[in-house]
């Protein structure tokens, strides 16, 4: 990822993973918005097809033709961002300039801060796709009444099921796991169960777990899993990995589980906080809820301390 005539804007230069260790050390000081993340960005937003990037102004420009997101509002044709906070407006006029770039998406929040001339552009918050961030310390003590429904959610869970439930931390590059973990998505009867029809009819999640499983030879931090066994079957796991960056952060990548199970989410989350901390982790990005309302309601009750936001620009 040095900076040369091929990859300053507006020329593009492919994404491949002789640029990973430059991007992490360039991302390093930022929030760590859940896209942005190397891992969360190779799933999902490379798709299929080789991601593109260019410099501006020590800012990154990427060029994006896919995306795994369900309810996608982008189309078919490639899309673009910026991640930095450097000489924005400059930065913006130069882009807007071009005759291919009409409008940019999910744009970090950091990057809108250091926009001067805000009358400039219209500015949209991206709902569906801000990043919830709790903090780890709270939900391990779990006190107070914002954590009332948290802590009656695990306690139920702990007196139901707790005599036959095993947690174990799983070695995802391990092929027999890899197998009970994909395995236990197709055997699960609801894998999902915000809603009653459950929240992921296009198994968008079982896709980016898929590929995640996938890429892991290839990532320079690895994912990490927690899976929850009850009566010696595997009915639950929480993937989630620990980026290069200045915060002291987690990615919740994944909580999948069997619903026949209930409140098994709350106390997967419970004890992927325990792990975390005992990792000196203090945050937890819990992503997004990309508009699924069920998402969005279970992930409000527990208590983001800030959201990181993302927005679309276009010029007046």
């Amino acid at each position: 990822m040095s900076k040369t005539l091929k990859n300053t804007f507006p020329n593009f230069a492919p994404f491949t993973s002789a640029e990973f260790d430059t991007y992490q050390k360039f991302i390093y000081r930022f929030p760590q918005h859940c896209d942005f993340v190397l891992n969360n960005m190779l799933i999902w937003l490379s798709g299929s097809t080789v991601m593109k990037y260019s410099w501006l102004n020590d800012n990154l420009v990427l060029r994006i033709e896919e995306i795994l997101y369900d309810n996608n509002p982008i189309g078919d044709e490639a899309w673009y961002t910026i991640i930095g906070d450097s000489k924005a407006d400059e930065s913006l006029k130069t882009i807007f300039s071009t005759n291919f770039i009409k409008k940019l998406l999910f744009v970090p929040d950091y990057f809108i801060r250091s926009i001067k001339n805000l009358d400039a552009y219209i500015i949209t918050e991206d709902l569906s796709n801000r990043d919830y961030v709790l903090n780890i310390e709270a939900l391990v003590n779990k006190t107070g009444k914002v954590y009332e429904n948290f802590r009656y959610q695990i306690s139920y869970f702990m007196r139901t099921y707790s005599e036959n439930t095993i947690i174990r931390h799983v070695d995802l590059s391990n092929p027999v796991i890899i197998k009970d973990i994909v395995n236990s998505m197709h055997r699960w009867p609801r894998i999902t169960s915000f809603e009653s029809n459950g929240n992921d009819p296009n198994r968008i999640d079982a896709k980016a777990i898929d590929k995640l499983l996938q890429i892991q030879p290839i990532l320079p931090i690895k994912h990490q899993c927690l899976a929850l066994y009850i009566d010696g079957e595997m009915q639950a796991f929480s993937i989630y990995h620990i980026p290069y960056a200045k915060d002291k952060i987690a990615m919740g990548n994944h909580i999948k589980f069997n619903a026949e199970y209930k409140r098994v989410f709350d106390f997967l989350v419970y004890v992927t906080a325990l792990r975390l901390k005992e990792q000196g982790v203090e945050i937890l990005n819990a992503e997004q809820d990309m508009g699924i309302e069920g998402l969005r309601q279970h992930k409000g009750y527990l208590n983001p301390f800030t959201y990181y936001e993302k927005f679309s620009i276009l010029p007046v």
